[in-house]
């Protein structure tokens, strides 16, 4: 019954859009959204960013947030805040010339002739099944999902491996996918290459002694939005990781945004759930310890330790399922905390970054540090013209 409500509620605001069609399109105006609104974050973060910082004075860039008080200090930078729901958002969504979004969500937004809808997507490997090949998704939700789809001119590919199973079985992708990788995995290039350094900024920030082994641990939602994080034994990792590096031991927990925390007071873990960026925690971390998260694809990227602790693992794979077995990833895959513990112990830095690289090698990574910049490339060379004077 509710996704009937939606359904029709989506071909309503579909004819409210086509209403506004009567304004002519802004040819300088993106508009931008991360979470269906709820963050600035992403690879719509980092599009943007890369074109308000190269074309600070060509382009309107908007973002819709749902409490836009939150993100005062983009106005700073010249950003034009719009609440997420709202008849200026919609004006501004059928005005702009291009739409950017890492959800997918244009089912109610009717394409415009001349218009670029971006889905960046926000999961980098087919780590889960989802959309039109997850099973909770009853008929209505796939029509959707489709008719999204069908609204999208531009989707992001990481790899080989996402334009066979994210695009194609999830999204049901029908064009060519831009084949550039993740903009917002261009930061983890810079780290990695020591371009840039965050290194300081995220220990001062979190308050941790940049000195130390940095254990990051992120896991992915489940259905239920509950998750038992203190199953790890975190006195004992934090033991063993300090006696084989030798250094003060840092362990983040960074819960999934549809997550309910359940942390409490864990007194050997640091909450970086709400540090601001993703990618930095990723970029300073010395390895990641994760279970189904497409941020392990992010992470294997830095060519350093992976571990998945994944003690519901049976349960997850009936009830959602991944296009590669877990087993076949490449990375450990731990059952219990002595499972992690041995494998911790086992792993050399060297090995972590040869299985890494394997990673990214096997499933046909499109990822190279550049882009932000080969999308606007593609931008540029698609609508062949200067979007600020309008002229062909």
């Amino acid at each position: 019954m509710k996704s009937a409500i939606k359904l029709i509620i989506i071909y309503l605001m579909r004819l409210l859009m086509k209403i506004l069609h009567i304004f002519p399109i802004k040819e300088n105006r993106i508009i931008c959204n991360a979470y269906r609104g709820m963050q600035y974050a992403g690879n719509p973060k980092y599009l943007s960013e890369y074109i308000s910082q190269k074309y600070s004075l060509e382009y309107e860039i908007i973002w819709a947030f749902k409490t836009p008080k939150k993100f005062a200090y983009l106005s700073d930078r010249g950003i034009k805040l719009v609440k997420y729901s709202s008849i200026k958002r919609f004006y501004y969504e059928a005005t702009a010339k291009i739409s950017i979004n890492n959800i997918g969500s244009f089912s109610w937004l009717p394409l415009r002739k001349g218009q670029e809808h971006v889905n960046t997507w926000h999961g980098g490997f087919g780590v889960k099944k989802c959309g039109l090949d997850e099973s909770a998704n009853n008929k209505i939700m796939k029509r959707t999902i489709q008719m999204s789809t069908d609204n999208t001119t531009n989707l992001i590919s990481t790899s080989e491996e996402f334009d066979r199973d994210i695009a194609v079985k999830d999204l049901g992708f029908k064009r060519t996918t831009l084949k550039i990788g993740y903009p917002r995995n261009d930061i983890l290039f810079k780290q990695k290459n020591g371009e840039i350094d965050l290194r300081d900024k995220v220990c001062e920030s979190l308050g941790i002694n940049s000195g130390s082994y940095i254990v990051l641990y992120a896991p992915t939602w489940r259905y239920n939005r509950k998750y038992k994080w203190t199953s790890i034994d975190y006195n004992s990792l934090k033991s063993i990781i300090g006696e084989k590096t030798g250094r003060e031991v840092a362990i983040l927990y960074r819960m999934h945004h549809l997550m309910e925390s359940n942390m409490g007071s864990e007194r050997f873990t640091i909450d970086a759930t709400d540090y601001p960026d993703m990618q930095e925690l990723l970029a300073v971390s010395d390895c990641l310890i994760s279970d189904y998260s497409s941020c392990i694809w992010d992470y294997s990227i830095m060519g350093k330790p992976i571990y998945l602790y994944t003690p519901d693992v049976d349960e997850y794979d009936k009830e959602r399922g991944s296009h590669v077995r877990i087993y076949d990833w490449g990375f450990p895959v731990c059952r219990t905390n002595q499972e992690l513990f041995e494998a911790i112990m086992c792993m050399s830095s060297v090995r972590g970054g040869e299985l890494a690289e394997k990673f990214q090698t096997v499933n046909g990574s499109y990822e190279n540090g550049l882009a932000c910049e080969r999308f606007w490339d593609y931008i540029l060379s698609r609508n062949s013209y200067n979007a600020y004077s309008g002229e062909k």
